[in-house]
Formats: structure tokens, sequence, C-alpha cells
């Protein structure tokens, strides 16, 4: 095999043999296949917990919109309500 390469990928594929005669130690049955199989299982539950963070992140940002115009609601309604109120002129008769 290291004869059907250039020279230049040789150490590469020194990597690639090692790495995957490391695997067939690891779990002689599966072998190399097996961690293929583990780490793309790992990856697909990580785009799951990315999506569904996505999702939560948007609720949120929903709810802090929300919350930021009724805080701004009630402000105005306490800053009325500490007014003096208005003083009627007296209605002169003459």
């Amino acid at each position: 095999m290291m004869e059907a390469v250039g020279i230049e990928v040789r150490h590469d594929l020194v990597g690639a043999l090692a790495w995957e005669a490391a695997q067939r130690i690891r779990n002689p049955i599966t072998g190399s296949h097996g961690m293929y199989i583990m780490m793309s299982a790992q990856n697909q539950a990580l785009r799951n917990h990315n999506s569904l963070l996505t999702q939560v992140n948007s609720a949120l940002k929903n709810d802090k919109n929300i919350l930021e115009v009724r805080i701004q609601e009630l402000e105005t309604e306490v800053n009325d309500l500490r007014q003096p109120p208005a003083q009627e002129t007296p209605n002169h008769q003459e």
C-alpha cells in the first residue's frame, strides 16, 4: 500500500493506518467502522440538541421583548400615578 501512494501522502497514510489499528484494538468486532458509527450518532444528537437550543433561545428572545414592552407600559402607568392631579381652576361666575 505504501508503494501505491506518492511520497507526499505517505505520512497521512501512516497516520490513518495507525488510527485504524488503534480502533481495531479498542473494538475488535467493528474497529474503525464502529467508531465512525458512534461518532456519527453523537454528531446527530448534538445537531438535534443545537436545534432545540436554537428554538429555546428564540422563544426566550421573544419573551424578553414582550417583557420589555410590558415594563415600559408599567413605568408609564407609575409615572402617570405619580403626577399630581391637575388643579381645576375655579369657575368664576359673575
